[in-house]
């Protein structure tokens, strides 16, 4: 079967637009509870995140983007001037107001506590999970141009398909 040219932009014209239409469920929406996606239509939007947060997000994802973006992570050692750096992160946070959202807030206090449980333990994972929530969430809130999306965060840039997995890391370090 033979379709005209018209009949193949048409099939092509229902492709892009499924793709599209795709692209912004995925946008929207995080993997919740046991992997259930959610739709998630209280996710903040730009404008209702104060600039207080805004700028905290951005600082302290800077203080981490130094100590372990582009691979520095990998040889990260906890030196006394890391762990300086890793406080003053943590002291930033402890100072930011908390949000309307529920799934900002629980993205920052994710932030906070896996922040202060790694410098408390010298725990390199805890670090590298705040570190990636701070990332979306510098995405999705000041048009930092990362080169990934790690789906750490509920309000921020992904889909939120590791929250499960701090969630869990927090609870085994509460636990431990």
């Amino acid at each position: 079967m033979k379709l005209s040219k018209l009949g193949e932009l048409a099939v092509i014209a229902i492709v892009v637009v499924l793709v599209v239409l795709c692209v912004q469920y995925t946008k929207r929406t995080y993997y919740g509870n046991d992997g259930v996606v959610i739709r998630a239509e209280s996710k903040p939007m730009l404008n209702e995140v104060p600039v207080e947060v805004k700028a905290t997000i951005a600082e302290v994802h800077g203080i981490l983007d130094d100590l372990l973006g582009w691979g520095a992570d990998e040889e990260f050692q906890f030196t006394d001037s890391d762990k300086e750096q890793l406080k003053d992160a943590v002291d930033k946070m402890d100072g930011v107001p908390p949000p309307s959202s529920d799934f900002l807030r629980e993205d920052l206090q994710n932030a906070q506590d896996l922040l202060t449980f790694g410098v408390m333990r010298e725990d390199l994972k805890a670090i590298q999970y705040a570190y990636r929530i701070l990332n979306d969430l510098d995405i999705a809130f000041n048009d930092y141009f990362g080169d990934k999306v790690w789906h750490y965060s509920l309000a921020g840039a992904g889909n939120g398909k590791n929250v499960e997995k701090v969630r869990k890391y927090l609870n085994l370090t509460d636990n431990g």
